[in-house]
C-alpha cells in the first residue's frame, strides 16, 4: 500500500514537471528549457529502473514538439543525448528544428 502511495505521488510529481517542461517549450524560454531537460536527464542516469520507467511514460513520451499554431520543434534539438536516445525508443520520428 505504501509503495503504491509513493508511486501516484512520484507520477504527480513528474506530471507537474513535464507540465512546467512544456509551458516553458511554448513559452519559447530556451534557458529554462536548457534547465529543465538537464534536470530530466539527472533523473534518467540517477533513477532507478522502475523510477525511470514512470518517467519515461510520463515525462519523455508526452512532451509535444509538433509544430501547430505553436512553434516547438526547436526545443527537441536541445534534448541531452541520453533523452534522446530516451525519446527515440518509443517515439522515432522526433521533429528536427526548421534550420537543421
Amino acid at each position: 500500500m505504501e509503495g503504491e502511495s509513493a508511486k501516484v505521488r512520484l507520477h504527480f510529481a513528474f506530471l507537474a514537471f513535464r507540465n512546467h517542461t512544456q509551458a516553458a517549450i511554448d513559452a519559447h524560454d530556451r534557458q529554462r528549457v536548457l534547465e529543465l531537460f538537464e534536470m530530466a536527464d539527472r533523473v534518467l542516469a540517477c533513477g532507478y529502473p522502475e523510477m525511470r520507467s514512470l518517467f519515461h511514460l510520463v515525462y519523455v513520451e508526452d512532451l509535444h514538439f509538433h509544430d501547430e499554431r505553436t512553434r516547438r520543434s526547436w526545443a527537441a534539438e536541445l534534448f541531452t543525448p541520453r533523452l534522446k536516445q530516451e525519446r527515440a525508443r518509443s517515439i522515432p520520428d522526433l521533429p528536427k528544428a526548421a534550420n537543421t
